[in-house]
């Protein structure tokens, strides 16, 4: 009898892990969390979010380019480490908010494109 309630035990033990673990993984991927850098762009969002996905396309793995509901997101993982990122491009005041995203520390080559592409029209206003 004491065996039997041994492997209740068990078994609630590891059904418990199992659902502490699925509430306490984030869903969403990289735009769940806080943007690194954001700012206003008077470049239309089309052109920033061509320009990146050239860029990114190139230079980064699994590329992933989506758009629904006037928002774009494209997303990618850093060459060498794996690092996800991701840009979120919605419409603003005229323009563009862009919006960087990373998981971890991803080279900075990758901001620095999005920097680019959005200061295509060189009236952008940063707000970091």
């Amino acid at each position: 009898m004491a065996g039997g309630n041994l492997k209740r035990i068990d078994c609630c033990v590891l059904l418990f892990g199992g659902l502490l673990l699925v509430a306490c993984t984030r869903g969403g991927g990289v735009f769940a969390l806080a943007p690194a850098f954001s700012m206003h762009s008077r470049t239309p969002k089309s052109m920033v979010a061509a320009c990146i996905w050239s860029y990114w396309q190139q230079s980064a793995r699994k590329p992933h380019f989506s758009a629904s509901h006037g928002v774009v997101r494209i997303s990618a993982r850093s060459y060498f480490k794996g690092v996800p990122f991701g840009a979120l491009l919605r419409p603003q005041h005229g323009g563009t908010m862009v919006e960087y995203f990373e998981s971890r520390v991803a080279p900075e080559r990758y901001l620095a494109d999005l920097k680019r592409c959005a200061r295509l029209d060189e009236h952008s206003v940063d707000k970091d």
